[in-house]
């Protein structure tokens, strides 16, 4: 059988061939059932000499056979692999496989005969434990490894598991335009199952019958069902039974004894990654170590022993299949919650320190088991121990994005609380609870309304803080004063920060010092005074070095980049880019959802539209997977300008509409220069498009959260696409200017050294000229007639209307258009129908079938049809010639988004 593609396993390969160098080498590969074990081993195996199959006269080769392969599932009868091993004694052969020498029968004891009658013969097993021969060499094939669905499309592409999943998907009659959304679905899928391959591959195989959300669906509710061959209903005996991987699991926890096999279960309460003393705590043992050791052996727990302490994780699929076989004692779990809230309470230590990143990254590595014993204690009414689990928990919740229901989730931790105030220490936890209650009300607000009503309600709790004395309101402060982001209104809020800055100092708190400069340089910078924000960023970031804390050093560091002016002397500031990547390092998420979009509007004001771009579609992957929805704002907003930038109106009017449901909370938040640019573009786009301008921008604002990520991820591909393109031309000639503005196009787009300095050097945004990144040059050009004339577009200008009155009308009259019809192609072919119309555009705009099917509410088969038809009509042969088409004849354009605001 010839080995099928070993993905990801270059480096496995690689240490095999290394050791098959030497002569009469025993090596065993061991892997979880179904990680590819025999997969890898004939990889191997071809990569090292020609096979023979014993069972079948003459070689696979015209050249002498020197290796030979022997599989153990047929050998489970006395002295069948014997007489195997006796057919592959020929002289030529100087390496053996043995496949899943663990089902022959006295397997070890054969192979250790046959070493010592042919000293020199090398032999290659798989096995699902070490064999335990003298001289065994031992090498642990792992599962594949673990992709992130916040990666962009093409780098999940290059992803082993998710290559994996692709391919036997496409090889079972499954669509291969996966992407987007769908593509993040997959790498979940991939992540769900560990990474397994035999498991990826088996829920790959039903991609034919169920799309990549409903498997992941599917196997959170009931992984069992699809960890088995499609169509089978029992697990046979036979050999086949390994590709069965709930039999192949079930024969693995078999070969351990029960005390080994009782440490499995009592591990099922663990849903992290834990270390040896962990393991001892909370299932109440001292003697761990060697059935841990009998665990890894089997690799029915992963150890990782990237960091200085091993930890240790029961596999995936394991724990999922385990699952369906018993649940933990109630003993069990009531130690598994006294454990968390000891794990909780050294975090909030750490927090209390000053050691905040470290607080949060420790809370961060047991997430998962901190929920579920903060569950447990709101079940019980356990008030102590859910309010220790939700302050450690806040920090990570609040990094990744606040979502709607956090807040609820905390209020019903203080439900919990009694009237009691005589513990000073229990007073104030639950005062910074209420105070976290209101800051993730104010990160979630729909309106400016909604954020000013915490105001009151936060200045209330400071001053019952206040009678706790100076920890307790600083602890409040530090909270309350994150509100800010959103105010229209902030001097509260910097008043707040202000008695929160001589607290800190007067508590000698430094961690605390670099975030609250931090927020004063950033509502300085809010209310035009980059001056003061620079002082309080430069102050900031000199205390985060003295600290020794990168992660605290982010935020200050992208405030000084964002300032106008050269960099201060005396500190060494990365570029946005690197500041970006270091954030996501870090996990800082709230942090990277600042940064990055601060990256994307600075690249867009040196003329790297394309960088531009890209940022903003990794905030907006990161905001659909966190359901963080207020952070779509501003990757919206500079989607927007790029759109206006390379001419796109119909895109620009789209994103406009989606910009129109955050802009109430998003406008506080931004910098004047960036709110003066936005505030021209809006009134140059309009001027531009007149009413039918208003449609677009209608368009956009219908949609709901979740069909705007996806509209605008599908819009960002074709503007990188468009961005591209016309990088590779050069650049375009610049018409008249947009609102008598002259020369009012971004100057760098398109330049030979757009993102460099007159001297030659990188650009990291700050500029000479004491220039913001983003200002009144970062207008696009866009062509407008004398009002009431006709434009290149080839629609009327009108009076400037602002999103904020088009971005909120849903009338039937802003969704359709007297004219459904419009002109056929331009090349005089059949004409194409409206609807035909509306799906060329999207082909053009490079959306792929399934965006195409999700922006018209039709399926994807009926997609497939519609472009056939188009081919057809035009007499071309495929998308590529459809497209081009489409570029050199104007009339197969319909009128852009009319027909599809229709139709929805």
């Amino acid at each position: 059988m010839d080995p099928s593609t070993p993905y990801g396993r270059d480096d496995v390969l690689r240490r095999i061939l290394e050791e098959l160098e030497a002569p009469g080498v025993l090596l065993t590969l061991t892997g979880l059932p179904g990680s590819g074990t025999s997969t890898v081993a004939r990889a191997a195996l071809s990569l090292t000499a020609p096979s023979c199959d014993p069972d079948t006269p003459g070689c696979e080769s015209d050249r002498p056979c020197t290796s030979c392969t022997v599989e153990g599932r047929v050998c489970r009868s006395a002295g069948a692999l014997e007489a195997a091993l006796e057919r592959c004694s020929s002289t030529d052969v100087g390496l053996i496989l043995v496949e899943d020498v663990h089902h022959a029968v006295d397997g070890p004891a054969v192979v250790e005969d046959l070493r010592r009658s042919r000293p020199g013969l090398s032999l290659l097993l798989t096995a699902r434990t070490p064999v335990g021969l003298p001289g065994e060499v031992v090498v642990r094939v792992p599962p594949l490894p673990l992709p992130d669905p916040l990666d962009a499309p093409e780098r999940l592409r290059a992803e082993p598991a998710v290559h994996l999943f692709l391919d036997r998907a496409a090889r079972a009659g499954a669509p291969v335009d996966v992407d987007g959304a769908d593509l993040a679905d997959v790498a979940r899928i991939c992540r769900h199952v560990g990474g397994l391959p035999l498991a990826v591959e088996l829920v790959a195989a039903r991609a034919a019958t169920y799309s990549p959300s409903t498997l992941l669906h599917l196997l959170r509710r009931a992984p069992g069902q699809l960890l088995r061959p499609p169509g089978r209903r029992s697990h046979p005996s036979d050999g086949v039974a390994d590709h069965d991987l709930a039999t192949a699991l079930a024969w693995s926890v078999a070969l351990l004894d029960e005390s080994a096999r009782q440490l499995l279960f009592d591990l099922l309460v663990l849903g992290s990654s834990v270390t040896v003393d962990d393991v001892e705590q909370v299932t109440g043992r001292d003697d761990v170590v060697d059935d841990l050791a009998a665990l890894v052996d089997v690799h029915l727990v992963e150890a990782d022993h990237e960091g200085r302490v091993s930890r240790f994780t029961v596999a995936p699929v394991v724990r999922d299949h385990l699952r369906t076989m018993g649940t933990p004692s109630d003993e069990l779990r009531r130690r598994h919650r006294s454990w968390a809230r000891r794990v909780a309470n050294d975090c909030l230590q750490l927090d209390e320190s000053g050691s905040l990143s470290e607080a949060r990254r420790r809370a961060a590595a047991v997430e998962p088991d901190l929920t579920g014993a903060l569950d447990a204690a709101l079940a019980d009414g356990d008030a102590p121990a859910a309010t220790d689990l939700a302050l450690a928990l806040l920090p990570v919740w609040f990094a990744r994005g606040a979502v709607p229901g956090t807040a609820d989730r905390v209020a019903s931790v203080l439900s919990t609380l009694g009237e009691d105030t005589s513990d000073v220490a229990a007073e104030t936890r639950s005062l910074v609870l209420a105070a976290w209650v209101q800051l993730l009300r104010a990160e979630t607000a729909s309106s400016a309304a909604d954020v000013s009503a915490v105001v009151p309600e936060l200045t209330r709790i400071r001053e019952q803080a206040r009678l706790r004395g100076d920890r307790a309101l600083l602890g409040v402060t530090f909270v309350a004063v994150q509100a800010a982001r959103s105010m229209v209104d902030r001097e509260a809020a910097e008043a707040w920060a202000r008695e929160g800055h001589s607290l800190a100092r007067r508590l000698a708190d430094e961690a605390r010092l670099v975030r609250i400069e931090t927020w004063l340089g950033m509502l300085a910078h809010q209310r035009g005074d980059p001056v003061e924000a620079a002082k309080w960023a430069r102050s900031a970031v000199s205390r985060a070095h003295r600290l020794d804390d990168p992660g605290l050093a982010l935020s200050p560091t992208g405030l000084l980049l964002s300032l106008p002016g050269p960099p201060p002397d005396g500190i060494e500031l990365p570029d946005r880019t690197r500041l970006v990547d270091l954030a996501r390092q870090h996990g800082d998420l709230r942090t990277l959802d600042w940064l990055e979009p601060m990256a994307a509007f600075g690249a867009l004001g040196a003329g790297d539209l394309s960088t531009a771009v890209r940022h903003s579609m990794a905030t907006l992957r990161r905001t659909g997977a966190s359901g963080a929805r207020p952070r779509a704002g501003p990757p919206l907003m500079c989607l927007f300008l790029v759109a206006l930038q390379v001419q796109d109106l119909p895109c620009a009017g789209r994103l406009l509409g989606m910009v129109a449901r955050h802009l109430d909370v998003l406008r506080p938040a931004l910098p004047p220069a960036v709110a003066a640019v936005f505030d021209q573009a809006e009134e140059a786009y309009h001027a531009a498009t007149g009413p039918e301008g208003v449609r677009e921008v209608a368009w956009g604002a219908h949609l709901s959260h979740d069909e705007a990520l996806d509209a605008a991820l599908a819009l960002a591909r074709g503007l990188d696409r468009s961005v591209s393109e016309r990088t590779s031309v050069g650049p375009a000639s610049a018409g008249p200017t947009a609102a008598g503005h002259a020369d009012a196009g971004l100057t760098a787009a398109g330049r030979p050294d757009a993102g460099r300095t007159a001297a030659g050097r990188p650009d990291t945004g700050h500029s000479s000229a004491g220039h913001t990144d983003v200002g009144p040059a970062t207008l696009p050009s866009i062509a407008v007639g004398q009002r009431g004339g006709t434009t290149p577009t080839g629609v009327e200008a009108s009076p400037t209307r602002s999103v904020r009155e088009t971005g909120s009308t849903r009338t039937s009259d802003d969704l359709r258009t007297s004219d459904d019809t419009g002109p056929g192609s331009g090349s005089g072919d059949t004409e194409l129908t409206a609807r035909e119309r509306q799906v060329l555009e999207a082909l053009a705009s490079g959306a792929t079938n399934r965006e195409i099917s999700r922006l018209l509410g039709i399926s994807p088969k009926t997609v497939m049809h519609h472009t056939s038809h188009i081919y057809r009509k035009l007499a071309v042969r495929g998308r590529a010639e459809a497209v081009a088409h489409h570029l050199r004849h104007p009339g197969t354009r319909p009128q852009t988004g009319r027909d599809i605001s229709r139709s929805r």
